[in-house]
This record gives C-alpha cells, structure tokens and sequence, in this order.
C-alpha cells in the first residue's frame, strides 16, 4: 500500500492508474463513510481515487440477495463438469450477525426485510460429501430469523438443486435456537429424528 502511495506521490491527478487492491480499500472505505472519505481526499492525507470515479466503477457490479436466476444457471453449467459423487452434496446453513444500518446502492436501498431493519445474513453452502466441490449459493438478508423463514429458503433452493442434477443427502447447522426449531419442527414434524423422508424423492432420506 505504502510503496503505491509513494509511486502516486509523483504523478499527476489525471495520470494516475490505481491498483485492484486499491480501489477496492477505496471503495470500502467510501461505503463505511462517505464523509471520513472526502476528508481524507480534501486534506490531500492519501493519494486516492475521487468519488465520482469509485462512483463510476462501482455502476457496473450488481449485488442480488437470495437465490437468484442467475445463481441457478451458473449452477447449471457448474453441474456438468462436476462427477457424480461430486454432485452427492450437503447443503450448510449458517447465520452471520451485523450492523444495523441501511445503505443505498447503484438505486437500490439494502438493509430491509419487510420494513424491518435486518441484523441477520443467512448463507446456504452447497458442498460435495466426497469432493472437495463447495459453492455459496445464496446470501439473505433477514429481519427476524425464525424456523419458517429458513424453511422458506430451504423449499426455494432444494427444487432448484434436485432440478439441476445435484443429489442433496444432507442438512448441516449450528445449534442456533432457530435451526434447532427448524430441524425439530419443520423437517421432523415435531419428533426429531436423525433422518428424514426426501421431500421431492419418494423411497430416499
């Protein structure tokens, strides 16, 4: 960072050409704080890119929560280059605590689920039992994680992964309050129990 710095120190504010890493220190630290940023750039502290240019680059990166369309396409092409013991996969979902706080982004407000400022990120993983495949396939963002709204997610993800020619034989979690609820009370109808009847495959757990 520092010998970038010192390079940028001898060239010119239109001539300048910043590296990936930092523009992408940059950007992070304009999404943390705007203001801190133009002081930073006002007080000539830093040699880094302005706000219209990160402005510029940051228009062309889209950010989509959930499982998206998109997500089930590249998982298609994905599929076809994996075997079918690497197909034979879990599906991990774990939970990711944060700030509350809303952020507007290239038009769009992030940080609400049905009006409700959100606290939680729920990830769904996809990882082969006998290969060393792994994918993040989806990233909600979640006002209130109870044992229905992961149901939700997990009845909108396991159609989908069947579809495409993944073999889900298993379900892994923490023992966060609302899996244990999820497992017990969604999956098992009360009685937990160490398997279940596949939900889409008749005769399979």
């Amino acid at each position: 960072f520092m010998c970038e710095q010192l390079r940028l120190v001898f060239e010119t504010t239109q001539g300048r050409r910043y590296s990936p890493r930092l523009l992408a220190v940059a950007s992070i630290w304009l999404t943390t704080s705007t203001a801190a940023y133009k002081a930073i750039l006002r007080e000539e502290i830093l040699s880094l890119p302005s706000v219209s240019h990160i402005n510029h680059l940051s228009k062309a990166l889209t950010v989509e929560l959930g499982y998206t369309q998109e997500t089930e396409i590249y998982l298609q092409e994905r599929a076809k280059n994996l075997s079918t013991y690497e197909r034979t996969c879990m599906i991990l979902i774990d939970e990711i605590y944060t700030d509350k706080r809303l952020e507007f982004q290239n038009g769009k407000l992030y940080g609400l689920d049905d009006g409700v400022p959100t606290k939680t990120l729920c990830g769904i993983m996809l990882s082969s039992v006998a290969g060393t495949y792994k994918d993040m396939i989806s990233l909600s963002q979640v006002g209130n994680l109870n044992s229905s709204t992961m149901k939700k997610m997990f009845d909108t993800v396991l159609p989908s992964l069947t579809k495409i020619g993944f073999s889900i034989v298993g379900i892994s979690v923490d023992n966060f309050s609302a899996n244990r609820r999820f497992f017990e009370h969604e999956l098992c109808n009360g009685n937990l129990a160490a398997s279940i009847p596949h939900p889409l495959i008749p005769g399979e757990e």
